[in-house]
């Protein structure tokens, strides 16, 4: 809910139970009476707070101070006159502290405790709206224990008021089968009760043939050896030997709902790792969005990624792909292996994404590639990388060689481009190519007399 909704809000129950002070200061400081004076108009609002007790121009006074609007941004000043508005039985004060913690509002440090908190007070003073925002925390476990079952005893008792949201989210329960069993009838009358409000995402819904979790006929070829779960493993981490990490990687990527307990996608994935100054530098290769990160590893198999982000698709986010931030991961390193849990953060939605489990097994498809780069490619640069264009290559020779080569090489192990270099000196060298290749990772092979360099090179349009 935008600011200018909130104070409009306001407005509306002002006209009936406020004096007209207090509307005209409102009215002002949303920007409706030009001539008015904001400073004065948030005086007007304090001083029937304080003498009066009057919960709307409580509520307003939080609204103001949250952004700074004729007055400067004061969070604690936002909190307490939001919460006093609360104590006095004001619904729509608990709901904007609880939108306030979650998605970072005035200056807060996102709260989704905190929020879930006054969500959950909001509904037990009776408010309509709360049951959804409490609902939609407990459906994807947001500050609270995930809970499909309370999430849609929540979503029923708005139903039953016709509030669109609740009747959206009941509609999705039913369809997909969450804390509930699968009815496709009930899950219809919902999702069509909601559209007959104009809820946008009902509509959209109903334009979907399948549910979310109907991924039967997809298919992700993945070695026989590696085991893709069916519901979210509980994941322990592991010591990891930090120079086992480097190599490349095949395998899936596995998506769950929010409980963990059904797949609703498996993506292919490619990973490329190495170990560079104490740091784990990559290369994640999803679809065709290829993202370098880098990363701390600990002891106990904990990564904290430090940079990469990475664009997904979202079925219930249509506008555009959804631009998420790598946050950390708990892996188990085996010889030629690496699964574990991963957790993203969505930029845009301001919250996790869903349960998600990568299933990963070395690629030694051009002989050992993973252990050659992470010892060579030291002599070996690449710039710009990513490139689109033109890249150049670096090479450091300590003798002169009687012919060298480059060759690129695809995650496949085809060779993809090729070109002859000839006699080379010792000391420095650098050669720019302008390889005519699909977007994608590949390996850089060059050959110098009998020494041979590999790094990992990515083209992106």
């Amino acid at each position: 809910m935008t600011v200018a909704s909130v104070l409009l809000f306001v407005v509306a129950v002002c006209n009936a139970a406020a004096d007209d002070k207090v509307i005209k200061a409102v009215e002002v400081l949303k920007g409706m009476d030009g001539a008015g004076n904001k400073t004065e108009a948030v005086n007007i609002l304090r001083i029937a707070a304080e003498q009066d007790s009057n919960i709307y121009a409580m509520n307003a006074l939080g609204i103001v101070y949250m952004n700074g609007i004729g007055t400067e941004r004061d969070t604690t000043a936002a909190t307490m006159w939001l919460e006093r508005a609360g104590e006095h039985g004001s619904t729509i004060a608990l709901h904007n502290l609880g939108m306030m913690y979650k998605y970072s509002r005035g200056g807060v440090r996102q709260d989704f405790t905190r929020s879930y908190g006054y969500f959950s007070k909001a509904v037990d003073a009776g408010s309509v709206m709360a049951l959804y925002d409490k609902g939609y925390m407990l459906y994807k476990g947001l500050g609270c224990a995930q809970d499909y079952k309370q999430a849609i005893d929540l979503f029923r008792r708005g139903a039953d008021k016709d509030h669109a949201p609740c009747l959206y989210m009941l509609g999705l329960c039913y369809r997909n089968g969450y804390g509930v069993e699968r009815d496709e009838e009930r899950a219809m009358f919902y999702l069509d009760r909601a559209a007959m409000f104009n809820y946008r995402d009902a509509v959209e819904e109903l334009k979907r043939v399948n549910p979310e979790n109907s991924i039967n006929d997809m298919v992700v070829i993945v070695e026989q050896s590696m085991e893709v779960p069916e519901t979210m493993p509980g994941i322990a981490p592991a010591a990891v030997d930090t120079s086992s990490l480097a190599g490349n990687y095949q395998g899936v990527l596995v998506v769950y709902d929010w409980s963990g307990q059904n797949v609703i996608d498996r993506r292919p994935l490619s990973v490329n790792m190495k170990m560079n100054g104490g740091w784990l530098h990559g290369y994640w290769c999803e679809g065709k969005d290829t993202v370098a990160f880098r990363a701390s590893v600990s002891e106990n198999g904990r990564i904290e990624f430090l940079s990469g982000m990475t664009r997904q698709t979202d079925r219930y986010i249509t506008k555009d792909s959804v631009l998420y931030r790598f946050e950390s991961a708990d892996v188990n390193v085996g010889e030629n292996s690496v699964t574990g849990s991963i957790r993203l953060y969505s930029v845009s939605e301001q919250e996790p994404q869903r349960p998600m489990y990568i299933c990963l097994q070395k690629d030694y498809s051009d002989g050992d590639i993973a252990n050659e780069i992470a010892k060579d490619d030291t002599r070996l640069y690449a710039w710009p990388n990513p490139f689109s264009g033109n890249v150049t290559l670096g090479l450091d020779l300590s003798e002169s060689v009687e012919s060298g080569s480059i060759t690129l090489y695809s995650q496949s192990g085809m060779p993809v481009f090729a070109a002859t270099l000839g006699a080379l000196q010792p000391g420095k060298h650098s050669f720019t190519v302008a390889p005519s290749i699909p977007e994608g990772v590949y390996v850089l092979h060059v050959t110098a007399g009998t020494c041979h360099y590999r790094t990992v090179v990515v083209k992106k349009n």
